[in-house]
């Protein structure tokens, strides 16, 4: 009698957690189908000219491209991961050699600090030091305001890269008289390298996938693809976000094609990511 009310105990428990699974996977599943469903179509439609076109006005019935907004993505998203890479490179090369020093508790308070800014207020920052001493947005001023919010990022994965190698590669290093740039070369830069190209990786998707900081940095270029890093630009992210806002149908079916794009973009990098790792520790 007592084992057959735990075994029903038991099918409870485990058909309450599928339940809650379920209504923690249910509201992605949906978010996956609405974007899928309103965005096919003007791909579908519009082909490659959706990506190579320029956008179209409130009184087209065609619903235009949005080549502005991915060279802007691009060109902004490859700038902020660069700088933010770079120095998150340092920044976790430091915490992870001298863990316990007062810079390196510096540091990873810092790290902290910034993620836990809103990125509207890195956005307006930007555009109090450097959109209004230049007269202009610019592609420039947005890929710094994505470089202050991604940098976070950069630095947990690149520290998390750094601390997966174990303590027996780096004391082997120091016994072969390796200086510190050698063993971030060789050791952790050779070692992780895999786990760091994840790292890099994922910093540009959440710089792709970003939004407020881009709405007072960036600008809303229509009319041409591009004029240059010192000149307005677009974003992806930034023109679903004037789309949607918009009365326009020819700008919501815009806006739900760039949306589908959007989640492509940032999708696929992210299962092969986890399929790269998986790879690795196989």
């Amino acid at each position: 009698m007592a084992r057959d009310v735990r075994k029903v105990i038991n099918i409870l428990v485990i058909l309450i957690i599928i339940f809650l699974s379920g209504l923690g996977v249910l509201p992605l599943l949906w978010l996956l189908y609405s974007t899928v469903l309103n965005g096919l179509p003007p791909l579908i439609m519009k082909g490659l000219s959706f990506i190579t076109g320029l956008p179209g006005t409130p009184m087209d019935t065609d619903i235009g491209g949005i080549a502005p907004a991915v060279v802007g993505t691009l060109i902004s998203s490859t700038i902020a991961t660069l700088m933010a890479v770079a120095l998150a490179v340092f920044s976790s090369m430091f915490t992870r050699e001298y863990p316990y020093s007062l810079v390196s508790g510096f540091i990873e308070t810092v790290i902290r600090a910034f993620n836990g800014i809103p990125t509207i207020i890195i956005s307006m920052f930007i555009y109090s030091i450097m959109v209004i001493r230049m007269g202009r947005p610019s592609i420039l001023a947005g890929s710094l305001a994505l470089f202050i919010a991604v940098l976070p990022t950069a630095h947990y994965y690149l520290s998390s890269a750094f601390r997966s190698v174990e303590e027996k590669y780096r004391e082997a290093a120091f016994s072969l008289g390796f200086k510190r740039v050698q063993l971030l070369r060789y050791v952790y830069l050779g070692i992780a390298r895999r786990q760091v190209a994840s790292g890099i990786l994922m910093t540009f998707i959440r710089s792709a996938g970003e939004t407020a900081p881009l709405l007072f940095t960036i600008g809303f270029l229509t009319n041409s693809v591009f004029q240059g890093i010192d000149q307005p630009g677009n974003a992806v992210s930034l023109l679903i976000f004037n789309y949607a806002l918009s009365p326009y149908n020819n700008y919501h079916m815009a806006a739900w094609g760039a949306s589908l794009l959007l989640l492509l973009l940032i999708l696929v990098p992210v299962l092969f990511i986890e399929w790269f790792v998986k790879e690795v520790r196989k």
